[in-house]
């Protein structure tokens, strides 16, 4: 500001009569637009920096503003940065929290459970036509966290959010339609084939709701599974069967999914060979092996384990294998979908949401053995976005206070 500094030293000094009052406010208005003009934006980046010097940028930023945990690093990314090793969901979500107070990051999206990890920076770069182009944050977990693992996570995670939300709406006005508000969500269910996560009125014990809980709609995640064997009895050509289950009841809905693919998987799945395929549904490495050249595929230097074929099936099999679980809603993701008939509650239905659904027939590794698996699979319509929140309001609708009136 040193030409402001002269302009008012000269502006009190004497001075010719031809410099009037109007032209040095003139003056002092021109050099005030200068120097806007040169003062940089503090959220401009340099175009020459790279993926891994914009994240130390964001790194430091975060340092500021939140906890960070030791061992984060870069992993890739020029325009949209991510991070590695951030640990659970509900840790990100603070930090895109505390960044957004923090007026570092602009916009974000619920990424599961109501929770984000993501965020749109206010860091930019210049386009060649004058254009901001803005920097993305994504945190990711980290770690060697199997998928088990990680879908306990997931179910104590939407149980936390579902407490959270009962919490807030008990604040509001006591009343929840139909629900007694003392009620408590529990995850439950982990790998053991009973509800993820389960609503109890806290008083009575009596469960009120249960979820069943994916951590995304994605292609690669499984919507209930079984196993079958292949029977070669002496004398009769051989065939696939529906393996009986060893521990809990056999439902129904599978044994409906089964009939519907049955003609097409000993359509499809023959022997190339003389060989019969190994019995199953559980098989030893060289069990595997011999199943791929049998079916002349042989994997040479691909895992043994691997998806052998699809078949479709009819789109209401998946909601009614969960609804015969005895789960109420299905949490997918960020989005939470009917499994029963709810016009008061008027969410989807998750098999209005479902574009095509079908059966892989997979060979899957349990380490060290393999088993023929079938598993339920769907592609999800695009636009099917219900939403956690949005859909935790129309399950517990709240009730004015009869005392208010």
């Amino acid at each position: 500001m040193s030409d402001l500094k002269t302009l008012v030293e000269n502006y009190f000094a004497p001075k010719p009569k031809t410099l009037t009052k109007q032209m040095l406010y003139e003056i002092f208005d021109e050099v005030l637009r200068e120097q806007e003009e040169q003062d940089t934006d503090p959220f401009e980046l340099d175009s020459s920096l790279s993926g891994e010097e914009v994240a130390s940028i964001l790194l430091g930023k975060i340092a500021q503003v939140s906890s960070i945990p030791k061992d984060v690093k870069y992993k890739s990314g020029n325009r949209t940065i991510t991070l590695d090793n951030f640990g659970p969901l509900k840790n990100r979500d603070k930090i895109i929290k505390d960044l957004m107070k923090a007026g570092i990051v602009s916009e974000t999206e619920p990424y599961r459970a109501g929770l984000s990890r993501d965020g749109l920076t206010n860091y930019y770069f210049l386009t060649k036509g004058g254009k901001k182009q803005f920097i993305k944050l994504i945190m990711k977990h980290g770690g060697s966290a199997t998928l088990a693992s990680k879908g306990d996570s997931f179910e104590k995670t939407v149980a936390n959010q579902i407490n959270a939300f009962l919490a807030d709406r008990m604040l509001e006005d006591d009343f929840i339609a139909g629900v007694i508000v003392d009620a408590t969500a529990t995850a439950e269910g982990g790998s053991s084939g009973e509800s993820d996560v389960v609503i109890k009125d806290t008083v009575t014990g009596k469960t009120l709701f249960s979820f069943e809980t994916k951590t995304s709609k994605g292609s690669r995640v499984d919507l209930g599974q079984f196993t079958i064997k292949y029977e070669n009895k002496k004398g009769k050509k051989g065939q696939w069967v529906k393996a009986p289950k060893k521990r809990r009841k056999e439902t129904e809905t599978m044994k409906k999914v089964f009939d519907e693919i049955k003609v097409s998987l000993n359509t499809e799945i023959r022997p190339a060979t003389n060989k019969p395929f190994p019995t199953g549904p559980m098989i030893n490495s060289k069990g595997a092996e011999d199943f791929w050249n049998t079916l002349g595929e042989p994997r040479g230097k691909k895992s043994l384990s691997g998806d052998v074929r699809e078949f479709e099936i009819s789109k209401n099999l998946i909601q009614e294998y969960y609804r015969e679980k005895g789960d109420t809603y299905a949490v997918l993701g960020n989005d939470i979908y009917s499994l029963v008939e709810d016009k008061d509650a008027d969410l989807p239905q998750l098999s209005s949401a479902i574009e095509r659904a079908y059966a892989l027939f997979r060979i899957k590794y349990h380490g060290p053995n393999y088993s023929y698996t079938v598993a339920l699979r769907a592609d999800f319509a695009k636009d099917s976005k219900p939403g956690f929140t949005k859909s935790l309001e129309k399950i517990f609708p709240t009730l004015p206070n009869p005392e208010e009136d």
